[in-house]
């Protein structure tokens, strides 16, 4: 028996392979399967089943697409309502994959249909070896219930016993392998270790630590993240089918005047997917800052682009412009997907006016600690203590995405967060939608934490 893991970084997510003596199964696969397919084929070993810990709010899944290429059986929770052929399991049910035996557990609570899949391997042993626990335990987290608000405190009430009352009840010694690791938004005290064991989850794992239910509940409902837009859609395609990626529209090429004429009669959304710093340098009035290589683009795509628009993507080269279009694949934005030639020099060859943001050095905002307003958008910074002296702010993005946090109307709020990345999408977001137009903090916080300490 061999387990090999897939990550996926951009959703931070984890599949795994299940491997046999003479066939292969998937647990929680990604939309994109050729990784899957690939090792299949190094190995001479067909793809037989797939398993579906529980329907994915976070991205889609890959079982539909699994199922037409490979025709693998799908086993899924058999109160989960998916519009496909699939096999129902339910708690004490076991499957037999050669000398692997994998017993169901039903472990709700993150949502009404999630199992966790018990590995056994019958050829050294009847005791368990491992466990599949999808969004159920992670590394350090266990589940959010509130992705159902009107079920949240009852689904909080099964996460209880589905930990309690069955995952711990496994032995110690029994491996974890979850769903997701740190960069998710599935939970919120995610480790980026990608493996545990129930031993030291048991120990170590703060939620484990509240043995009493009622404390339980009202830790994790007290602890909720902000839902990313594309939660409310994810695990809905993956029960009615997501549509196959060779059915989807491939990104297309257009000139500078196919621009122009998209931009006029279509209303497509502008995601500038390039370095932070470029973008407040110069970029398109309108456009949005995601910047695929230091940001989780999947979770601020999802976040923030709708999912009926088209979609220009401005970008720097190939390989950033794959992994963005990959990225907006796996949660679910499927709408037709334009980029530019040659990016941004497309617009600077055509002398098309181009905006820029207002940046500002760190003892400048030191100078004048009266004039500006910090607004800071990391979760409880260490560095905090030492801006004390300043007007300085916390407040969290869902606050801003949402229009809850009043800017000033002087333009004097600077935007800070760690490395810049986040505070350029922000601001590109309330320019964008003529909230406000901060300035930008060149280094940002670690910069201004270092002049501080100076």
């Amino acid at each position: 028996m061999l387990i090999k893991a897939f990550f996926s970084e951009d959703i931070a997510h984890l599949s795994y392979m299940l491997i046999g003596a003479n066939e292969i199964y998937i647990i929680d696969p990604q939309r994109h399967i050729d990784i899957y397919l690939e090792e299949a084929k190094n190995r001479n070993l067909p793809i037989t089943g797939v398993l579906l810990t529980h329907p994915h709010a976070d991205f889609i899944s890959g079982h539909i697409e699994l199922q037409k290429t490979t025709n693998a059986r799908i086993y899924a929770h058999y109160q989960a309502p998916y519009h496909t052929d699939f096999h129902p399991v339910k708690e004490n049910d076991e499957i037999l994959l050669d000398h692997i035996r994998i017993k169901v557990l039903e472990t709700p609570g993150h949502t009404p249909f999630c199992n966790s899949f018990v590995i056994t391997d019958l050829s050294r042993g009847d005791e368990p070896v491992s466990v599949f626990t999808g969004d159920t335990l992670f590394v350090g987290d266990v589940g959010r219930p509130d992705l159902f608000p009107e079920k949240q405190e009852e689904l909080a009430g099964l996460l209880y016993h589905s930990l309690f009352d069955k995952l711990f009840k496994l032995p110690d010694f029994v491996e974890v392998y979850p769903a997701h690791a740190s960069g998710s938004m599935c939970g919120k005290n995610l480790s980026e270790k990608r493996a545990t064991t129930i031993g030291y989850e048991k120990r170590f794992n703060l939620r484990a630590k509240l043995t009493d239910k009622k404390a339980f509940v009202q830790n994790i409902l007290d602890d909720n993240l902000p839902v990313p837009e594309h939660f409310k859609y994810c695990a809905g395609i993956n029960l009615k089918n997501p549509e196959l990626l060779e059915n989807l529209a491939p990104p297309e090429q257009i000139s500078f005047e196919k621009f122009i004429q998209i931009n006029k009669n279509e209303n497509p959304i502008i995601i500038d997917i390039r370095k932070h710093w470029n973008w407040v340098d110069f970029h398109l009035d309108n456009s949005l800052s995601i910047d695929v290589n230091c940001l989780s683009f999947a979770n601020y795509a999802g976040w923030l682009i709708p999912r009926q628009r088209p979609i220009i993507l401005i970008h720097e080269n190939e390989n950033d412009l794959k992994r963005a279009v990959n990225s907006l694949r796996k949660i679910g934005l499927d709408q037709q997907i334009y980029y530019l030639t040659n990016g941004i020099q497309d617009f600077i060859y055509e002398d098309f006016l181009l905006a820029s943001t207002p940046s500002i050095r760190p003892e400048e905002v030191l100078q004048h600690p009266d004039k500006y307003r910090l607004i800071d958008v990391r979760n409880n910074p260490p560095e905090a203590k030492f801006f004390n002296k300043l007007n300085y702010t916390q407040t969290g993005i869902n606050e801003i995405f949402e229009n809850k946090f009043d800017f000033s109307k002087d333009d004097q709020d600077v935007i800070i967060c760690e490395k810049g990345a986040l505070a350029a999408m922000i601001i590109s977001f309330l320019e964008k939608n003529k909230i406000s137009k901060p300035n930008y903090l060149l280094g940002s916080g670690r910069a201004l934490q270092k002049f501080l300490n100076n």
